[in-house]
């Protein structure tokens, strides 16, 4: 598995992924801002990569500043978010989402932030939160807009 910046002829496979977990709203808007930062116009410091087993891209994950809603669970002057993180289904288990976590927290090592926040809504409970946890990210709080915050000092 390789992990690399998305491309143009990335942003198809990209939705189809995306589709997968999130409402259309969601989906448009990342497509957006993944398009933006391949025409080098990044926004909110959101920076995004794929993974590809061959050929075959089975996930994405970005980072970014922290939404101002999470500044006050911050433990350092420097922390960042993980905005997305999404497998396609055919790809869950094989483990392409610990190597997509363990990139972008080295990348976010690299941009000097000193920890990450993930917020998760409460529909992926099943599917996302073990997997933070077990990735060494502590549950902090719910937030009341049904989405919890996860944490990790490096």
């Amino acid at each position: 598995m390789i992990i690399e910046k998305p491309k143009t002829k990335d942003l198809e496979n990209i939705r189809h992924i995306l589709e997968q977990w999130t409402e259309l709203e969601e989906v448009e808007k990342y497509i957006s801002r993944i398009n933006l930062e391949i025409e080098g116009n990044t926004e909110y410091s959101m920076n995004f990569w794929v993974i590809k087993d061959g050929d075959v891209l089975t996930g994405v994950g970005g980072l970014a500043e922290p939404l101002p809603l999470i500044m006050p669970f911050a433990k350092s002057d420097n922390p960042g978010e993980i905005k997305i993180l999404y497998l396609d289904n055919n790809y869950r288990g094989q483990g392409a989402g610990k190597k997509m976590i363990n990139f972008l927290e080295n990348e976010a090592k690299n941009q000097g932030y000193k920890e990450l926040f993930i917020r998760s809504a409460q529909r992926y409970e099943e599917t996302a939160y073990g997997f933070y946890e077990k990735m060494g990210y502590v549950s902090l709080a719910k937030l009341d807009n049904n989405m919890s915050v996860f944490h990790k000092i490096f």
